[in-house]
């Protein structure tokens, strides 16, 4: 599951595909939720890797 999370390359489609394949007793819902959560969190990564960083006068950086 962490390669998965770790790889934001991966399509929706993928990691849903990758998840049936590692875990093939969960249903589809808990498939769909697995992957909204996953992309979910790949996304807010993705998003927030430079909003710690500020300048000398605390104003923050916006990276996109």
């Amino acid at each position: 599951i962490l390669q998965i999370v770790n790889n934001p390359q991966l399509t929706v489609a993928q990691t849903k595909l990758e998840l049936v394949n590692i875990l093939p007793n969960l249903t589809q819902p808990q498939i769909e939720a697995l992957t909204e959560v996953i992309c979910h969190q790949i996304d807010q990564s993705k998003r927030g890797k430079f909003s710690g960083i500020t300048d000398l006068e605390g104003k923050n950086f916006k990276v996109r």
